[in-house]
């Protein structure tokens, strides 16, 4: 059987090195840069959130888990509300430290786990869901449960594959994306782990859904053009 080792020697494929971090986090910067949108774009789609956040204070300020850029820091600070992120790119949280906002470089959830209970108004997660499995994400949501004060929002937005070209294509452009979750089920987790007056809400859709000749060409329609990111708003 010497042979038959030595053949598989001789053939045997090797790992690629890995990819320093450092590389990874410069690529996911530009990335980021050239497929999301402008600070001003994602300012303007963030202000929706807006009415939801108005109980936060430096008591109980909002957290927002994987900040990004700071977008939704810096609409908070502009009105006057106490805000802080956290981010696992050093990128990315320079960034939004070069815009005078409180950011820690760290992931999300060991960094909750750490915090006492009912520390925070407002726990938002924009478009990282998708970058969990599901055991992840269901700790994340019910360490966000115990973190915030009674009465506390978390928003949580992610792609939307009610939209099929979302669901099909879209949503893996992005190579760190694990798996889209339909509102349904973050809906429910969320209820599931205490939480109460969930609503889902539907943002952007291709364009605007033309009407079909019957209901199924409506249907399809959704489909096609519909919605392609949502949000699972919720109250402790």
């Amino acid at each position: 059987m010497d042979w038959l080792r030595n053949f598989w020697r001789h053939f045997s494929f090797k790992k690629a090195p890995p990819v320093p971090s450092a590389d990874m986090d410069a690529f996911y910067f530009a990335f980021e840069e050239h497929f999301r949108g402008s600070e001003a774009e994602i300012s303007r789609r963030l202000a929706d959130y807006l009415p939801y956040l108005t109980a936060v204070s430096a008591e109980t300020p909002l957290l927002d888990l994987g900040c990004g850029r700071g977008e939704l820091l810096q609409l908070a600070k502009k009105h006057s509300l106490a805000a802080q992120g956290i981010d696992t790119s050093a990128a990315m949280v320079n960034r939004a430290r070069s815009q005078g906002l409180e950011v820690t470089k760290a992931p999300a959830l060991p960094y909750l786990r750490k915090q006492p209970d009912e520390r925070f108004g407002a726990i938002s997660a924009i478009h990282l869901a998708e970058h969990l499995s599901f055991a992840e994400l269901f700790a994340l949501c019910r360490e966000a449960y115990r973190t915030l004060t009674p009465g506390g929002v978390c928003i949580i937005e992610t792609p939307n594959p009610e939209n099929v070209t979302v669901g099909a294509h879209t949503f893996y452009n992005d190579p760190s994306h694990r798996h889209p979750l339909p509102p349904q089920l973050l809906e429910f987790l969320l209820q599931y782990l205490g939480f109460s007056h969930t609503e889902i809400r539907r943002f952007r859709p291709i364009e605007a859904i033309p009407h079909g000749k019957n209901q199924r060409q409506n249907e399809a329609n959704k489909l096609l053009f519909g919605p392609t990111d949502y949000a699972v708003v919720a109250r402790k």
